[in-house]
């Protein structure tokens, strides 16, 4: 090898050196978009439809008094929020403690909205006085509690 030569082999040798800082960066580049890419994919469910929540609603259960002598006669199931027109997605079902079951299909009122309460009178004499109330809506159960009549 020659003086001549070794300056020429010298300019080769740096502009091949120049090439891999440049495919390091393309590669760089491609990797954090397809790492990108995959996490937008995994939080987004891999772009399928969202899963709809169960609208949420609330109801009051209580003893009262229709007759207005001083003793609680009836059940009332207030709907106290939630949706308009629940009733297809609304079961109602009062139950003696004691295991004796009465259920109640919510018929009337025929539109349930928020406000809107029905109320079942059971002959305390003869089915007892405590009655088990479960209110399902949209398949989940928002009241499951137990309710003392003619006290």
């Amino acid at each position: 090898m020659s003086a001549n030569q070794f300056p020429r082999l010298l300019r080769t040798l740096r502009a091949d050196a120049a090439v891999s800082p440049v495919i390091g960066t393309i590669l760089m580049v491609a990797v954090t978009v397809v790492l990108g890419a995959t996490v937008y994919a995994a939080v987004n469910g891999f772009g399928g439809e969202a899963v709809q929540d169960t609208p949420a609603t609330a109801f009051k259960v209580q003893a009262v008094d229709t007759n207005g002598n001083g003793v609680t006669d009836s059940i009332k199931v207030l709907y106290v929020s939630g949706p308009e027109g629940i009733q297809d997605a609304l079961q109602v079902t009062i139950a003696k403690a004691n295991g004796g079951a009465v259920t109640v299909a919510p018929t009337e009122p025929a539109t349930w909205s928020p406000g809107t309460s029905m109320v079942y009178n059971p002959d305390a004499a003869a089915d007892g006085k405590n009655y088990a109330v479960t209110v399902i809506a949209f398949g989940k159960t928002v009241v499951d509690q137990t309710v003392a009549v003619g006290e």
